[in-house]
Formats: structure tokens, C-alpha cells, sequence
């Protein structure tokens, strides 16, 4: 018996289905969805049992998109390049309730995540991730914010490849890393982050700040930083 812990949104990896194109490639991670549970043992049935009645995993468990979770920065940074008009004289603390970014007052999350989908297909947008399924040999820290360490040290089904053919094919004009690539903590990451890069040096492969309220980037700087990428998106 094993853990098995595929991505979240799996088949949206690598799918470009009613994408006209594909100008720009977001990589992340890995966000964990539900194990498999036929291949759960006894023991590990009850441990996940035990998970699954939190209250954060309750409220993680709701999520419907890649960082769409209340504390990430991304949508609230992608709505800004979609409407800065409604912006313009607010604080970016200001809630945009047509936006991208889901806030917990309004009253239909998959009308936010329909609009989220339709402004990636308009720009031609893929968000991805590094890793497909993890193997981890507990669920320690997995459910937990699950740290890119964690993730690592999990026995990884990788998605290089995959993102090499979508590279390959479309010709993005970029291919964005929403994470540090170079952190020392995550070795082997970092590897097939670099072995994208040095196969396709003839694209913008580049590396921003993280949108993770855990990197705690403001928004201001996120701005500045993400903006300036989508100007001709």
C-alpha cells in the first residue's frame, strides 16, 4: 500500500483546450488534491480521515483554481492588469467584487473562477506546475501549506517534460517561474527548472517574486514586478 497524491487540478497540467494560443507559462509547484484511497492502508485511512475534518482543510478543499486560496497574491495582481481602471483612486486593498480574486462575500465562487478562466484564454495564459503526483511515505506538512521541502522529499512524478512540449510547440513569449528557482532548500526543483531554461534559451524564461502570502511581497511590488510582463499580453 502507498500515498499516491496527484495535483489538485491534474487535467489542467498541460491542457490547452480552447486556447487559440499560448503566449505565456506560469510554473509553480505542486498543489496536493485527494490521495488515492484504495492504496491507503488502515493506519494511513485513519490519518487522512482525521485531515479531511479540519477546518483548514475544510476551507483549502473549496479552492477551484491554481492559487486560489484567500492568502495567495496572484489573482488580486492578475485583476489589477485586467481592470486597472477599477483601481484607478482606490487602494489596492479595494475588493473589486466583478474581479478575479475570490473574497469570501461574494456569493458564487464558480462565476470567479469562470471569469479567471476566460481572462487566461483571452491572454493566452497556462498555469502549471512542476510536479504532477507526490509518493510521500506520510502525510506530514502535505496538507499543511505544503512547503516546496516537503514536496521535494516526496517522491515527485515530475512535469518537466510535459511543459517542454507545450514550450516546444506554442513558442510562448514567456515562461514564468512563481517561485524562487534558486533556493538551495529544493535541489532537485531547482534542476528541472534549469534544464527548462537551458533547452529553450531562445524564450523569456524568467523567474518573479512569489505571489505566496508566505513570501510576503506586497502588493505594490507584486505589481511592479508581475505588471510590466503582461503590458503586451
Amino acid at each position: 500500500m502507498a500515498i499516491i497524491i496527484p495535483h489538485r487540478f491534474l487535467d489542467r497540467l498541460t491542457s490547452t483546450e480552447g486556447m487559440a494560443r499560448v503566449d505565456v507559462i506560469i510554473i509553480g509547484t505542486f498543489n496536493p488534491g485527494l490521495p488515492d484511497q484504495t492504496q491507503l492502508n488502515a493506519e494511513e485511512q485513519v490519518q487522512f480521515e482525521q485531515i479531511i475534518q479540519s477546518r483548514k482543510f475544510i476551507k483549502f478543499n473549496l479552492v477551484r483554481n491554481f492559487y486560489d486560496r484567500p492568502q495567495n497574491r496572484f489573482w488580486k495582481v492578475m485583476d489589477h492588469i485586467h481592470t486597472p481602471e477599477f483601481y484607478d483612486g482606490k487602494s489596492l486593498k479595494a475588493v473589486n467584487l466583478q474581479g478575479l480574486k475570490f473574497y469570501s462575500r461574494m456569493l458564487d465562487r464558480q462565476q470567479v473562477f469562470e471569469r479567471q478562466q476566460q481572462f487566461c484564454r483571452d491572454r493566452g495564459i497556462l498555469i502549471t506546475d512542476i510536479v504532477q503526483t507526490i509518493r510521500p511515505n506520510t502525510f506530514d506538512q502535505i496538507y499543511d501549506n505544503f512547503p516546496d521541502t516537503a514536496i521535494e522529499r516526496a517522491n515527485p512524478i515530475w512535469n518537466d517534460n510535459e511543459i517542454l512540449t507545450i514550450i516546444n510547440k506554442h513558442k510562448p513569449q514567456k515562461v514564468i517561474i512563481n517561485f524562487n528557482p534558486n533556493n538551495t532548500s529544493i535541489p532537485i526543483i531547482s534542476a528541472k527548472i534549469n534544464e527548462i531554461r537551458h533547452s529553450f534559451p531562445h524564450n523569456s524564461i524568467i523567474s518573479l517574486p512569489s505571489t505566496s502570502g508566505a513570501a510576503t511581497m506586497t502588493y505594490e511590488s507584486l505589481i511592479d514586478h508581475w505588471g510590466i510582463h503582461f503590458k503586451y499580453i
